[in-house]
């Protein structure tokens, strides 16, 4: 079973999106809540830099049985290999991390596992 969010956010309330994720992963993986809180937290900041402010951020969230896939797009440019700290921030606190240039600009994708893999 899974549960797919979508909402919009202008840069300017990008802000709200923290708690918006966790009311929504609270629900289902209470343990996940935190860091899904942490990684949008970074995701929305990447987005709003890159973001005119009249553009639009997309924020979607996939919950499953198996975790959560969190995307933001926007309509900006994409992390480069000179944003390294924007890409070590994520690594840190996800499960798998992906940065993209989209027709439409920038995708960020992040993984929250909700029991850890071992290899």
């Amino acid at each position: 079973m899974h549960e797919n969010y979508e909402k919009s956010f202008a840069p300017a309330s990008a802000d709200g999106a923290q708690d918006w994720v966790h009311t929504i992963v609270l629900k289902r993986h209470p343990h996940l809540a935190r860091r899904a809180a942490q990684a949008v937290v970074q995701q929305m900041a990447i987005a709003r830099r890159r973001t005119p402010a009249n553009g639009t951020i997309r924020l979607t969230v996939l919950v499953t049985d198996a975790g959560l896939t969190m995307k933001v797009r926007n309509p900006g440019r994409p992390i480069s290999t000179q944003d390294g700290a924007e890409w070590s921030e994520l690594s840190l606190i996800t499960d798998s991390f992906r940065a993209t240039r989209t027709d439409t600009g920038h995708l960020t994708e992040v993984v929250l596992l909700a029991e850890a893999v071992v290899a």
